[in-house]
Parts: structure tokens; sequence; C-alpha cells
């Protein structure tokens, strides 16, 4: 039987060893929290076992093959529609979201025989599939914004956008070796929310024309059918007062994040070459320089927001990353770790995790989807990357976004708060704590300047916590 601080003994074929040993290691590793060893093997399957070998579990490699076979080409992509696993294993208290699961590679099956298990599905091949981002590099269509649209992805065609399979995955997985050896034990984690919020536009009249406050105005009475904000407009503008601009709502983020013991991650743009970039602040700039001391003197962190047109420009990145440490550090402001997000959540496969690898910062939370809620990586749980064009796993984490506040709909309209809206919310955050991941909601700060989005968020955070 089994110790718990013995290695598994994993046996698998010569080739894409960089791939499988980055996916065992996600999932056995970082994931379960065990020791494992690899052993190349003569057999056309996945084997493990420990050095007694009394047991074995024996996995399908589907996956690995065909990109063995066809790197990076359509023929290496699931096959739709998919198939469905029932899952059934005893008495072993297995999580999942449904009693089946989506098989994107190998094919259903699971059966147990004395000492043995043999699981026909490739669990470690769609792990990588799910987290490398592996379709991303294959699939060409692109969205207005350069994205890789959702509607292409495998989750959205094969129906579990709202279910994280990669935690599935891994529950199966581990249900087997808990079959095989009882008395192993795994890495214990806990559910966590993260709010993040992207500064695009800081200010929404300080600064501004009158021309573009008139123009506004009129969206806050057709839109956002807010009478109070105009006046709230208009005095902004003509005290020249960022105190008192309707989306300077930091103080109201920090406040509801501090009312649940919680902090928020505040993403700031450094550069403003074309119009999507928001708005043009500097980071220099008395308000700005004000708002970031007051952030970090209130326990909160500072973040990289990638400008527009970086996502695809390392050298870009790199630049606007140093720009941002080097402003804030002029302001005592000196913090361990670094992360952020793209703008647009714009992103290409593999060109951005590297660039934020080679610029130094320690993780990411671009990968959501622009237009839904979801799992695009299949999971809520932060993981290393992996460069599948180097085939070396980074130091960068990503953090998967999971929910946006435009992907729930229109939310300038007060027509679009809902019990059903908050609902959706719920059920997505709920499966985040069902598999103890980290529920990642992005919330801008100028989507808070009316009483009916300051009050969705505020039942949406008190819902999830």
């Amino acid at each position: 039987m089994m110790v718990t601080n013995e290695k598994f003994l994993v046996k698998a074929p010569f080739y894409c060893r960089e791939e499988f040993d980055y996916a065992v290691d996600v999932v056995l590793g970082e994931f379960l929290g065990l020791g494992w060893e690899r052993i190349v093997s003569d057999n056309d399957a996945i084997m493990i076992t420990t050095s007694s070998g009394a047991q074995t579990l024996r996995l399908n490699d589907d996956f690995f093959r065909r990109i063995y076979k066809s790197p990076l080409t359509t023929a290496s992509l699931p096959e739709l529609p998919l198939q469905e696993m029932e899952v059934k294993l005893g008495n072993t208290g297995l999580n999942l979201v449904e009693h089946t699961v989506p098989v994107l590679y190998g094919k259903p099956g699971l059966r147990r025989q004395d000492q043995n298990i043999n699981i026909e599905v490739d669990i470690f091949g769609s792990v990588f599939f799910m987290l490398s981002r592996y379709e991303e590099a294959v699939v060409k269509e692109r969205d207005v914004h350069g994205r890789f649209p959702t509607k292409e992805s495998v989750a959205y065609k094969g129906g579990f956008i709202n279910r994280p399979l990669v935690d599935e995955y891994v529950e199966i997985l581990w249900a087997c070796l808990k079959a095989l050896w009882p008395r192993v034990e795994r890495k214990r984690r806990s559910y966590r929310l993260l709010l993040t919020h992207d500064v695009d536009h800081p200010f929404v009249a300080y600064g501004k024309s009158w021309a573009k406050i008139l123009r506004n105005i009129g969206g806050d009475l057709v839109r956002r059918k807010e009478l109070a904000l105009p006046f709230n407009r208009i005095r902004c503008r003509m005290r020249n007062d960022p105190g008192i601009d309707p989306a300077n709502t930091f103080g109201f983020l920090m406040d509801v994040s501090e009312s649940y013991g919680v902090r928020s991650e505040f993403y700031f743009l450094v550069e403003h070459k074309v119009p999507l970039d928001g708005s043009s602040y500097s980071l220099k700039s008395m308000p700005i320089t004000k708002l970031v001391a007051d952030i970090h003197e209130r326990g909160h962190r500072i973040g990289f927001h990638g400008s527009y047109s970086s996502f695809d420009r390392p050298e870009q990145i790199k630049m606007e990353f140093e720009q941002l440490v080097s402003v804030v550090s002029t302001r005592g402001i000196n913090q361990e770790t670094w992360g952020g997000r793209q703008h647009y959540l714009r992103f290409v496969n593999p060109i951005t995790w590297q660039g934020w690898e080679d610029a130094g910062l320690d993780y990411d939370s671009t990968l959501g989807f622009p237009d839904t809620i979801g799992f695009r990586c299949g999971t809520c749980h932060e993981f290393n990357v992996f460069n599948i064009e180097t085939k070396k796993k980074l130091h960068l984490r990503e953090r998967p976004l999971v929910c946006m506040d435009v992907s729930l709909g229109n939310i300038d309209d007060p027509r679009t708060y809902s019990a059903d809206l908050i609902e959706r919310v719920v059920n997505v955050a709920n499966l985040c704590k069902r598999f103890d991941g980290t529920f990642v909601l992005l919330w801008h700060n100028d989507h808070l300047i009316t009483s009916a989005q300051r009050r969705l968020y505020c039942d949406i955070v008190e819902s999830v916590i």
C-alpha cells in the first residue's frame, strides 16, 4: 500500500516528452501535490504505478500521438460532436458537475479489474490541450479585435463552456489513484475570490471637453436613465475636481473589498497610442499618482494593463511594464510580484505569454471570454503556462478570468439588473467553490457610475464571496 511520500512512476512513450511532462507536472504535481517520476516505455499507453508495481493505472495517450504525427494542424483537434463518458467508480465520492463528461481525446471507458484501472480517456492530453490554449494556435479565425472567437472554441461547440472540464478530469484521475492507493493524500486548497479592475477610464468628466460631456449626458438620459448623473458630470467639469468625477469609484471598490476581507487589484494602462486605449491619462499626473498611492496605502495591489496594440509586440509589453514599475516606484511602491491583464483581452498564443514572461511579470489574467462568462482554460485554478513553440514551461502563471462585467450584457441599461443575471454568475462561482478554485471577477471602475450598477456589483460580490 502506498505511503503519502512515495513517488508515482509514470511510464510513457518517448514522443512529445516536453508536452507530456508539463501536463503530468501540472496535474500530479501542481494540482494534486503528488511526487512523480517519468520512465520512458515502449508501450503505446501511459502507465502509472509505484515501485512495488502491485497496482497499475493505465491511460490513453491519443492527443500526444496525434500531435507527434501532425503538430498544430486541424487534424490534431478534437473530433466533433464530442462523445460523452458516464463515470462510475464505486463509492469514491467523485466530484463532477454532471454524471457524464465530454471526451476530448481518446474514447469513453473506465473500468477496474482487480488491482488495475483502465481509463480510455486521454486525461493528460486533454488537460494539455485546454491549458496550453492549443486550439488558439491552430484555428485562424479572429474577431474584429484580433481575438480568438468564443464560438470557435471546442468548449463552446462541445457545450462545456460553463464547466471547468480540466478540474473534472483531475477529479476522475484522483478518484482512480485513491481507489488503487487508498493512503495517498492530495494537496488541500480553498476557494478564493479575486476582484480585479482594469483602469481604462479613471475619469469621465474631469479634463474632458464640454462636447464629450454633452454626448455622455445624452446617454445618461436615454440609456442609463440616471437623472443625477448629468449634474454630477457638469459639477465635476466646472470645479475641475477629479475627486468628484462619477467614474472615480476607486474608494467605493476598496470599501466593498475591505468589508469582506479581500483586496482588489487595479490594472493601469501606460500607453495610449490608439483611440481604443481608453482615456489618455498619464501615470505621472497628480490625480493618478495620488490614486496609486491611495490604493497601495490601503493594502490593495497595482497591476499592469497592456495597451491595445501591445499583445503581439513583446518589446512593447516590456517597455510599458518597465514604465509602470518605474513610475510607481517613485511613490515608494515596490511589490514582490506583478501581474495584470491585456487590454480588450487581446491574446495571441504563445507570443503574449512569452512577452509577459520576458518582461518579468509573474502572472496574467487575460484568458477569459470577452462575450460570456465561463472557463476558457477549462479550470478555475491558476497554473504555470506553456510555450507551444519553444516547448518550455514558463515561470509566468495564468489566473483565468471567469467573469467580466461587459460579458453580462448591457450594464449601462438598468433593466439588465435581474435575479437571473446574478444567478448566472453565482452558478459559475459555485463551481469555483466546488473545486476549491479562484473566482476571478473583472469590474471596470467606470461601470459603477449609476446607482443600479453599484447595486449590481455589491449584490454579485455578496453572492459569490
